[in-house]
């Protein structure tokens, strides 16, 4: 398997109750942000390898992120729920790309 041309990616989540974070990938440098509960100054910045966008690669195919839909609510199951959480997620793999966000609700790993 050869390493992606093309990478990136991006996970935000908010909690209500506890801060959010922000880990995010350009290329070979990933970076994570954190604020209340999330906020840890040791983890910052570091360079992945092309062995770790290999491993990532092989990851988000696993989990089908391609196939995600946009847009995740609980309400889509019949719950609703007052707080918690919201996030959003992005990736780009060579060609492939998959933008979603939810609150509350999450993809299945059969979706």
């Amino acid at each position: 398997m050869t390493t992606p041309d093309l990478c990136s990616f991006r996970l935000e989540e908010d909690y209500v109750l506890g801060g959010r974070f922000v880990l995010q990938l350009d290329g070979h440098e990933l970076t994570y942000k954190g604020t209340d509960d999330f906020d840890d100054p040791s983890i910052t910045t570091t360079t992945v390898t092309d062995s770790h966008l290999l491993e990532l690669s092989a990851l988000l195919d696993l989990l089908n992120v391609w196939d995600w839909r946009n847009n995740y609510r609980s309400e889509d199951v019949g719950c609703y729920v007052d707080d918690g959480t919201s996030w959003d997620f992005a990736a780009t793999l060579d060609s492939k790309t998959c933008r979603a966000a939810g609150v509350n609700a999450y993809p299945a790993l059969d979706s």
